[in-house]
């Protein structure tokens, strides 16, 4: 029977190797030197997940598993596994895609990521949806006050906005 040492292997040439096996050596290898460094232990996972996702020509389910292991193996307190799952949406600007072709059945800190974004655009979509309220409800009151015969001045210096705002808005009604 051949046995092996993890440490054995040549951690550059394993960063180096398109091989998934190799990907899940390092994890191993970043465990061993991180047992009481959970800050190194992060960077080291970063690293490794991004690396991980961004694999090409392998099955998805494949990457899915190593991603698995990975989380599995490379365990972080909670604290630190939410800010990296924060560091990792913030670094991933314009490889959404290739997260959301493993959202079915994503390991925990990228299905943290995807919930994060998810969380956000429907944070962002409500300030709009207020804002676009707030703008509505101001012009059916600039409209109300036109229709009674205001003069467009006092309905500016009331409302705060310039008279050229107001003339539009009138102009629209005509």
């Amino acid at each position: 029977m051949i046995q092996f040492v993890v440490s054995d292997f040549d951690e550059e040439a394993l960063k180096k190797s398109p091989k998934l096996f190799s990907k899940a050596l390092l994890a191993s290898i970043y465990l061993n030197r991180t047992k009481n460094k959970m800050s190194l232990r992060t960077a080291y996972k970063r690293a490794l997940l991004r690396e991980v996702w961004l694999l090409n020509n392998i099955e998805r389910t494949e990457i899915r598993a190593l991603l698995y292991f990975i989380d599995y193996l490379l365990k972080l307190p909670k604290s630190m596994s939410e800010q990296l799952v924060k560091d990792i949406k913030d670094g991933i600007s314009g490889e959404e895609e290739i997260l959301n072709l493993y959202k079915e059945d994503l390991p925990p800190t990228l299905a943290g990521v995807l919930e994060l974004e998810r969380q956000e655009g429907f944070k962002q979509g409500i300030e709009q949806g207020i804002e676009q309220g707030i703008e509505q409800g101001i012009k059916q009151i600039i409209i109300g006050l036109i229709e009674k015969g205001a003069e467009d001045e006092w309905i500016a210096e009331v409302a705060k906005l310039p008279v050229t705002k107001i003339k539009g808005i009138r102009n629209e009604l005509k």
